[in-house]
């Protein structure tokens, strides 16, 4: 017997919608027009959002459908037309509602270095030496 469909909930698409104007400032139209139209109508996520109110659904939603066109699982699930976002979702609602789950978001926000500026330019100073940082991850946990 197949699971009842959970509906959206207001905070999901409230989420959507913040998210989809980030995807807009950022550069990302596309991202920006299928969040926007999701944010209006999350039906076809519901499944996959299943409870999850968290700020960030949008953007780890967005990545397992990233993640699904760049694996060619579903090559046209970003083709810009929103049958082929749809049918991405209805097909691969199993493996997305594991994404949601298990991926979380890493931001890298550069502004948190800020503090290390004044203590790399004393030592730059100090020693006449050239400093060369060496990355160790997204934002080496800053």
């Amino acid at each position: 017997m197949p699971r009842p469909r959970p509906a959206a909930t207001s905070v999901q698409a409230e989420a959507l919608r913040r998210q989809a104007a980030h995807f807009g400032q950022l550069g990302s139209p596309l991202y920006e027009r299928l969040g926007a139209r999701l944010a209006l109508d999350p039906t076809p996520a519901a499944a996959i959002l299943d409870g999850d109110d968290g700020w960030d659904v949008g953007l780890r939603l967005f990545s397992g459908v990233h993640h699904l066109v760049l694996t060619g699982v579903a090559p046209d699930a970003l083709s810009g037309d929103w049958g082929d976002f749809v049918n991405a979702l209805e097909a691969h609602e199993e493996v997305l509602r594991a994404w949601m789950v298990e991926q979380g978001v890493q931001t890298n926000e550069v502004q948190r270095c800020i503090g290390l500026l004044p203590a790399f330019l004393t030592i730059a100073a100090e020693t006449g030496l050239p400093l060369e940082l060496l990355e160790l991850g997204p934002s080496a946990g800053l």
